[in-house]
C-alpha cells in the first residue's frame, strides 16, 4: 500500500518510515538525540514495536538522560528474547549509568555466561571491577 494512501488513526497521513529513518539517521549523526527521538516517535507503534526500533529508542533515551525508560525498553526486549547479548550489556551499562550496582553487577555476569568475545569479557570485568570498587 502506498505511503500516502496510509492513514493514521487520528485521521493524519501515517509518516513514510523510511523518510523517517534517513531523518533519524542524519539527526544522530549530527547528535541531536532528542530530535533524533522525536522524529522516531512519529513512527507508526507497530514499527516502534520491532526490535530495532526499540534498540535505537532505548539508545537515545540513554543519550537523553532518561535512563529509566532505556532501562524498561531493554527488559522488555529481553523479556521477548533473553540471549539478546548487547541488548544484555547495554541494560547493564544503564544500571551501572544510574548507579544501580546490584542490578548491573547481575546482569554482567549473565553477559558473562554467554559467548562474549575478548574484548567485550575484558569490557565487562572493568565494570564489575568499577562496582566492586565503588562499594
Amino acid at each position: 500500500m502506498e505511503t500516502a494512501d496510509r492513514v493514521a488513526a487520528a485521521g493524519e497521513i501515517a509518516p513514510d518510515e523510511a523518510q523517517v529513518g534517513r531523518q533519524v539517521g542524519e539527526l544522530m549523526a549530527r547528535q541531536d538525540w532528542a530530535g533524533a527521538r522525536k522524529a522516531l516517535h512519529r513512527l507508526p507503534p507497530q514499527v516502534l514495536a520491532t526490535p530495532e526500533m526499540m534498540f535505537v529508542d532505548a539508545f537515545l533515551a540513554r543519550r537523553t538522560g532518561r535512563l529509566r525508560e532505556a532501562i524498561d525498553i531493554y527488559q522488555r526486549m529481553l523479556d521477548g528474547d533473553a540471549s539478546l547479548a548487547r541488548v544484555r550489556l547495554e541494560l547493564a551499562d544503564s544500571f551501572f549509568e544510574l548507579g544501580d550496582d546490584r542490578a548491573a553487577d547481575h546482569n554482567y555476569r549473565l553477559a558473562l555466561s554467554g559467548d562474549a568475545p575478548d574484548q567485550v569479557r575484558e569490557g565487562v570485568s572493568q565494570r564489575l571491577r568499577a562496582i566492586a570498587e565503588r562499594r
